[in-house]
């Protein structure tokens, strides 16, 4: 804030001179001068203290002068606006729409836990049905399948009559017999799976088949086998063939990366509950990690080494035989081998037929009269194909040969089978 002291002139006293008129007038024209003198130097004060006041407001800080770099490019810049804009980046391409349901049809979603697998398509839920089954089939998860049954009924009192009903099979496939199938068969085109009909689409009948190319297992795939059926006579042939083409061109497969396979510890289950295999194990001095493989159109637990003579060996659990496979073969010692690892016993079956040694052991756990509890399992010795069948009729004629093999492979078994759990019921 600006202060400002206000200054009053006041004219020192006049003389009066001594003569008297003419010194009257001299004097009235020289007040009236000083009064005329005195207000323009009021005037002036007044002036000099507003601009002195006014002068002293603050400045606003300069601005600071640009580098001449940064000048440069503020010059660029106002010449070409976007010189420093990114490139608009290109536009990815929009992926395709999953297939609309539709009209007259629904979403499904079936799923197995087990195996980490949803499926979800399109089925047939028009005015003609009143009712929907959606099984799970639990026998055969002891088998390693998961089997749905969704079942669209036109009455709920018959429930076997006038029906439309998907069957779906869920399993590991290791695609051994691909070739062979999809020659067989009718490859669908244009699947986002390898795809083929068992046969053409018939008047109420199909079977479809969907496998994944992805590797969930150590070395398989995901198939979904589709059997779909409609109560003869109840759905023309052009309906139920636009039902089963629809059925191909929703369904979709997705693998989760959560399974129900190996139990909390990492170890695996057998399907059937019967036994345990650990996630790692020993033989032969070698510390292995069980992983799971596919043969033909089931998952099997394995480990794999190579043995102090420098050959490959795998061991696989085949699963639970049948209740009297043992005892129904124990007399037949021309083709099986007896076998004895402590308290569990069984039979031995040798098979060369792949080119190399593989020893199938069968043993007991336990026994209820004539059923028994069982665990079958393999022990491969050498590649597949690595030996010629000559070479193989070679080996197999020199008897101390074969029984020092026998003997190793039997060692092996043993030591693998001290560290499977039997879950008794």
């Amino acid at each position: 804030m600006c202060y400002y002291r206000e200054v009053l002139y006041r004219p020192a006293p006049l003389r009066q001179k001594e003569s008297g008129e003419e010194n009257a007038q001299t004097i009235g024209k020289k007040e009236m001068m000083m009064k005329k003198i005195l207000t323009a130097l009021l005037a002036l004060v007044l002036l000099l203290s507003l601009c002195a006041c006014g002068g002293k407001t603050e400045a606003p800080a300069a601005t600071e002068a640009p580098k001449p770099e940064t000048a440069a490019a503020a010059s660029n810049a106002s010449d070409s606006p976007k010189a420093t804009e990114a490139p608009a980046a290109t536009p990815e391409p929009t992926p395709e729409p999953t297939p609309a349901i539709p009209e007259g049809y629904e979403e499904v979603e079936i799923e197995s836990e087990y195996y980490g697998v949803k499926v979800c398509f399109a089925g047939l839920n028009d005015g003609r049905f009143v009712d929907k089954d959606v099984k799970l089939d639990t026998n055969n998860l002891k088998q390693g399948t998961t089997n749905w049954e969704v079942k669209y009924v036109s009455d709920k009192e018959w429930r076997n009559k006038d029906y439309l009903n998907y069957k779906f099979q869920i399993y590991p496939d290791s695609g051994s017999n691909l070739e062979r199938d999809m020659k067989n068969g009718v490859v669908i085109e244009d699947s986002d799976y390898t795809a083929f009909l068992s046969e053409e689409i018939g008047e109420s009948k199909c079977k479809v088949t969907f496998m994944t190319d992805e590797n969930s297992f150590y070395d398989g795939r995901i198939s979904v086998v589709v059997d779909m059926v409609a109560y003869a006579g109840f759905m023309s042939a052009e309906d139920f063939k636009a039902a089963a083409e629809t059925l191909i061109d929703t369904l979709a497969i997705e693998i989760s990366d959560k399974n129900g396979m190996n139990g909390d510890d990492g170890s695996f289950p057998s399907y059937s509950g019967v036994y345990t295999v650990p996630a790692r194990l020993s033989v032969d001095g070698n510390e292995l990690e069980t992983h799971w493989t596919v043969i033909g159109r089931r998952a099997r637990a394995a480990v794999d080494f190579t043995d102090a003579d420098g050959q490959p060996v795998a061991i696989v659990e085949m699963g639970k035989n049948v209740a009297k496979y043992v005892s129904s073969r124990y007399d037949d010692e021309a083709k099986y081998r007896h076998v004895q690892f402590g308290e569990l016993y069984g039979i031995c079956d040798r098979d060369t037929g792949k080119g190399n040694i593989n020893h199938e052991y069968t043993l007991v756990f336990a026994k209820d009269g004539d059923n028994e509890t069982n665990m079958s399992f393999q022990v491969i010795l050498g590649e597949q194909g690595g030996m010629s069948y000559q070479q193989i009729r070679d080996f197999f004629a020199d008897e101390a040969q074969v029984a020092e093999m026998e003997a190793k492979l039997d060692a092996y078994a043993q030591e693998y089978m001290s560290q499977i759990t039997y879950n008794a019921a």
